[in-house]
């Protein structure tokens, strides 16, 4: 029996769109507008637990993010979708001098990208 490796990447791909799919946030988090090859990565600001925020620029709107980079592949394997989701949520509505304010959320075949 073959295994397809691309196959399966793809196949996983769709079961992870698909849990956000099933949101009444999923335009936040399913942006097919936005690419990973829309920003020029800066500089590292800071490693967690679960993934890495870059500073970002986004070549057409010329903006600044904090573009927080998570594998999908340790969301999943940690149980955390419905963690994610719901820290993306919270973070839609925080209004706070001091956090920074959620712009968006894209996706690739391997990571999910938060734009702050």
């Amino acid at each position: 029996m073959s295994h397809n490796p691309k196959s399966s990447k793809n196949d996983n791909h769709s079961s992870f769109t698909s849990s956000f799919s099933s949101t009444p946030l999923k335009d936040i988090f399913i942006n097919k507008k936005v690419t990973i090859n829309d920003f020029i990565l800066g500089k590292n600001l800071g490693e967690g637990k679960f993934g890495v925020v870059y500073q970002a620029y986004d070549k057409k709107t010329k903006t600044v993010y904090a573009l927080k980079k998570i594998p999908k592949s340790v969301i999943k394997s940690n149980w955390m979708i419905d963690q994610f989701l719901l820290e993306v949520k919270l973070q839609q509505f925080c209004n706070h001098p001091n956090i920074l304010s959620l712009n968006g959320c894209f996706d690739d075949e391997d990571h999910v990208y938060i734009m702050l």
